[in-house]
């Protein structure tokens, strides 16, 4: 997820049982903080109801931001007018 200046990066994954999964988050978090981005982890427990909640939540939390930044921006361009 990408805000103005701020860059997020999240991963949702089922669990971190598997050596796979606790792989590909340590590699992930490397190479994204290299990059400059924050890194999050949701762990959803092999939970699929949980895992499309995390995402959905993840979405109407972008909207806000984005609709906060249009707003902020508008605002702004109104002042200076």
């Amino acid at each position: 997820m990408k805000v103005g200046r701020q860059s997020e990066i999240v991963a949702v994954i089922p669990n971190i049982e598997s050596t796979i999964y606790r792989d590909m988050v340590i590699h992930l978090k490397r190479f994204v903080s290299i990059q400059g981005y924050q890194f999050y982890i949701a762990i959803t427990d092999n939970n699929l109801k949980e895992e499309a909640q995390v995402l959905y939540g993840l979405i109407q939390n972008k909207k806000q931001q984005e609709s906060f930044m249009y707003q902020s921006v508008m605002s702004q361009q109104t002042i200076s007018v």
